[in-house]
């Protein structure tokens, strides 16, 4: 075979490899994290927000926004608390939804942003000695910004979602 040959040989696989690839994930490490038209890490008004999620917004400590409310996601409900910087970026977008929701909520995670980059499976266990399987799942986004799923919160009854900048996660 000829060098012409070889050449588109060897450019037939590689493009077989990029289709295989982006097939695999629509989320590529250090892509943005956005939620409902809201981006982690990006800048966003109140009224944004309140478009976006439904929630109402007021002034925060120093200059932040802060805003809180009944949202949905996945189609289901969920108390949602959304924090924009001083500068007005998103340093927050923290839903707490029912536990019975978090199955439905990570399948769509994982369709939107793919597998998560980590996971953690540690037994927790409630104030009267009974054991539980919980389940962390982390993602990474551009500049820092990070996902988290937690299927148990502060009580076995509800699950968490918080996606967040570094900034966000230090004021915490």
């Amino acid at each position: 075979m000829n060098k012409r040959g070889i050449a588109l040989q060897l450019l037939a696989k590689w493009l077989v490899v990029v289709a295989a690839a982006s097939s695999l994930s629509s989320h590529a490490l250090g892509s943005p994290l956005e939620l409902d038209g809201l981006t982690v890490g990006q800048a966003a008004t109140a009224d944004a927000v309140q478009v976006s999620l439904g929630v109402t917004c007021g002034e925060g400590y120093q200059g932040t926004q802060v805003c809180n409310g009944i949202t949905s996601y996945a189609d289901h409900p969920a108390e949602a608390n959304v924090v924009i910087g001083a500068d007005g970026v998103v340093d927050r977008i923290f839903l707490t939804i029912d536990h019975d929701s978090y199955e439905d909520t990570v399948k769509a995670l994982r369709r939107k942003f793919g597998p998560p980059r980590s996971s953690a499976h540690p037994v927790v266990q409630n104030e009267f000695g009974a054991s539980f399987q919980q389940e962390q799942l982390v993602w990474y986004g551009a500049r820092g910004t990070q996902l988290y799923a937690s299927r148990y919160a502060t009580d076995i009854d509800h699950a968490t979602i918080l996606l967040t900048t570094k900034r966000g996660r230090e004021d915490n």
